[in-house]
């Protein structure tokens, strides 16, 4: 709650001059409650999903270095096998919340990042 509510500070500084602030990470909705920040800014909570075997595919790429991954790395504490199966298992489970508590999805199964950032862009800009 700390780290979001720094985010939601620097969000709120950007938003006097003016300017929107995208933070990238993993926060639900109900996260939001409860904090407090003088002049918070109006947030828009956009869930970039996948299908698991995307999801999959992608963090076995971001824990292998020159086409080869290593198995014995740690993630917050955790083999990095259990930490990828983990975010498979939880897309399924995040896409359910988000859909409850009306929040926006973008699928990104077959979007290039230009094409992410296109769909953010079209989101916060409507």
């Amino acid at each position: 709650m700390k780290e979001l509510r720094n985010w939601l500070e620097i969000g709120a500084k950007s938003a006097k001059k003016n300017v929107s602030t995208i933070i990238c990470g993993f926060a639900k909705r109900k996260d939001f409650s409860g904090i407090a920040v003088g002049d918070m800014p109006e947030i828009e909570v956009i869930l970039l999903n996948a299908e698991p075997e995307i999801v999959r595919k992608r963090l076995v790429g971001r824990y292998s270095k020159n086409g080869v991954f290593d198995e014995s790395q740690k993630v917050i504490g955790k083999s990095v096998n259990e930490f990828i199966e983990g975010n498979v298992w939880y897309c399924k489970i995040m896409e359910k919340e988000c859909i409850e508590d009306g929040c926006k999805i973008v699928n990104t199964s077959k979007l290039t990042p230009e094409d992410v950032s296109r769909e953010i862009v079209s989101i916060i800009g409507a």
